[in-house]
């Protein structure tokens, strides 16, 4: 309950009402009309209908960025690659921080596009997906699969290949989808 949190944090009912609406935003909690605010769950059924939103939008996205910008290297996307690639080779692996990498990977393909409005609407999705993905790898460890994944979709992206990007993109997020169905639904929700 906001009056709740209010307390708890010494501040007043309105920055905490600002912030849960921009946590609803990113479908991080849920409002109820009985309980308040709640974290969403993670579960199968969310997995599903997160991942199929990202396959209507984000290889859409990638591929107009692709096809807009032409071909060239993408230093950012190459970047996060090698931070990802660091951290998968730690014995310890910083689940938290891959997520953040592989965010960044995914984000700079599609916002070099510069169309704000397809940024925006897969930002939130990457907010939520990043978050059932770090979930899923604490269940089962996919993101070296999804390494090579990523370098064949940088490659196709810097070579201007926008169907060609779609198409890996669009098998990578479905692949990912099952992964992440599967391991949720054998555990249940998080």
């Amino acid at each position: 309950m906001e009056r709740d949190l209010a307390a708890r944090f010494g501040v007043s009912k309105t920055p905490v009402r600002e912030a849960l609406k921009q946590l609803r935003w990113s479908g991080l909690v849920e409002f109820s009309s009985y309980q308040g605010v709640r974290v969403r769950s993670i579960d199968a059924t969310m997995a599903e209908e997160l991942y199929a939103a990202r396959l209507a939008v984000e290889p859409a996205a990638v591929s107009h960025s692709v096809a807009s910008r032409g071909p060239g290297v993408l230093t950012t996307a190459r970047q996060s690659l090698e931070r990802a690639q660091a951290l998968i080779a730690e014995d310890d692996c910083d689940f938290a921080e891959l997520g953040l990498a592989n965010r960044n990977f995914h984000r700079e393909l599609y916002a070099v596009g510069g169309n704000s409005f397809l940024c925006d609407f897969v930002d939130q999705l990457y907010d939520l997906t990043t978050l059932v993905a770090t979930t899923g790898w604490r269940i089962m460890a996919t993101f070296s699969k999804e390494a090579e994944e990523h370098q064949a979709i940088l490659q196709a992206a810097e070579a201007g290949e926008s169907d060609r990007a779609y198409d890996l993109l669009r098998a990578h997020i479905e692949t990912s989808a099952e992964v992440v169905s599967s391991v949720l639904g054998s555990r249940g929700g998080s």
